[in-house]
């Protein structure tokens, strides 16, 4: 029988449960022009926090019901391992809807919560906080710089520079974009001279030096003066007396995701032609061989197996021989198989049996079909030639559509669409799996792919 677990309680386990929350945030994260995420952050009574996502194909029944600031009961729902740069809570695991997850809207609330847990600034300077995880601050504003508009992502967009103290006098940068650019600008041209101005930030981004709070795209939520109990604490807590606020300049903004992404990119990854990484591969397979009769082997293995490396390649051709896309599950998104069908004639032709898509994930022998990317590229250096996989989420980023938003069968759509990547020069992280050595296997599977014209 199921039981209402706390979100401390939540582990990943094939076990039903009901957890009782509320909604503290909710935003749509774009994936594409006409796909998008759901995400939440979820807080039960004991303050305790969780992430929560609803994919791209299961947003329909759930987008009308979910509102922020609703308690909600969830059942049947999937528990996995968190990770990423921008990662809304500290517990160790996220929460992921399934097909069959229902949610019941509460109105017996017992408190409004509001989860912020706002971070001393000096903690920031110091690199006391964890960068991976987003964080709550709030100050007065006692600094800001003139509106202006900066390229992000291709696309001109407000930024402002803002300087918040707290109650020790001591000084955050803040750089905030879009709208919350423009709403901040609008409140400090009409502010009245004996106000002060608190500003909350909920879920922003520590800057790359450890130095500013930026905002994340659709993670943030800033607010000016809102009525909170942790504003009437601060109040109390602050130099009334300061509270002029001056013109500051516009400090460097350091681009997040940007310049941030790209950090990371090369940070902790050695960077290797391609005649390294096949040499790489081979090392790997004489290793193998070589500990294939050792008692030890699983211990040994555990240290050569998914190595990471950054190649600059340029992409050659397609190999269209092994298909460039794939089917898949809406639903879960995995490949589909092709299996045949239950009215078989005996007699007839191998070629001729009717086949039928079967989802073993869903175990649905109909299963809603969704076509994926899966581009075999022929990449080359001035040391040899490879072969990269490159999957669907990249390749959709790359080409800004879907594999599905155009006629799949039609070769000169596909090559049209397709052709656009090659000659092109790419920073490709790539990693040397199992099936690499164990199996020959000359393909390399790309993780991420930067161009090299934005360096």
């Amino acid at each position: 029988m199921s039981t209402f677990k706390t979100v401390a309680e939540l582990v990943p386990c094939k076990e039903i449960c009901h957890i009782y929350v509320q909604i503290i945030h909710l935003w749509k994260n774009y994936i594409a022009a006409d796909r998008y995420t759901i995400e939440l952050v979820l807080c039960d009574a004991f303050g305790d926090k969780i992430h929560a996502s609803i994919s791209s194909s299961l947003v329909a029944p759930y987008e009308q019901r979910l509102k922020q600031g609703l308690w909600t009961i969830f059942e049947k729902i999937s528990v996995i391992q968190s990770g990423g740069a921008y990662r809304t809570s500290k517990h160790a695991y996220l929460i992921e809807f399934v097909c069959n997850t229902s949610v019941c809207v509460c109105d017996f609330l017992p408190r409004a919560l509001t989860g912020f847990e706002p971070v001393a600034f000096r903690d920031i300077f110091d690199g006391l906080v964890n960068t991976k995880y987003l964080v709550d601050v709030i100050g007065q504003i006692v600094g800001v710089s003139h509106l202006e508009i900066v390229s992000l992502n291709g696309k001109d967009t407000e930024k402002i520079t803002l300087e918040l103290q707290n109650q020790l006098s001591d000084r955050l940068t803040v750089h905030l974009l879009g709208k919350y650019a423009i709403i901040v600008h609008d409140a400090t041209q009409n502010v009245i001279h004996e106000k002060s101005i608190i500003c909350v930030i909920r879920f922003g981004k520590i800057g790359l030096f450890k130095d500013s709070v930026s905002t994340a795209y659709g993670f943030t939520d800033v607010s000016l003066n809102p009525g909170m109990v942790e504003v009437e604490v601060f109040l109390n807590l602050v130099d009334k007396r300061d509270s002029q606020i001056a013109l500051v300049a516009s400090k460097p903004y350091c681009p997040i995701p940007e310049l941030y992404g790209k950090f990371r990119f090369f940070k902790p990854i050695i960077q290797k032609s391609i005649i390294e990484v096949l040499e790489t591969k081979q090392v790997k397979e004489m290793l193998y061989l070589t500990l294939f009769t050792d008692s030890t082997i699983t211990l040994c293995l555990l240290d050569i197996q998914r190595e990471r490396y950054i190649v600059m390649c340029t992409i050659a051709a397609i190999d269209y021989d092994m298909g460039w896309y794939y089917m898949s599950c809406k639903i879960c998104w995995k490949r589909v198989l092709l299996v045949p069908s239950d009215h078989m004639v005996y007699g007839i032709q191998k070629s001729q049996i009717k086949k039928k898509y079967y989802c073993a994930k869903c175990n649905n022998y109909r299963p809603q079909l969704l076509p994926r990317y899966n581009l075999q590229l022929v990449v080359l250096d001035n040391t040899g030639h490879a072969k990269f996989l490159l999957l669907d989420n990249l390749a959709e980023e790359l080409f800004g559509t879907s594999c599905g938003g155009y006629t799949i069968e039609d070769p000169v759509v596909v090559h049209s669409v397709l052709s656009k990547l090659i000659g092109g020069t790419y920073f490709c992280k790539i990693v040397i799996e199992e099936q690499n050595f164990l199996f020959n296997c000359q393909t390399f599977k790309v993780l991420e792919i930067i161009p090299t014209y934005e360096f």
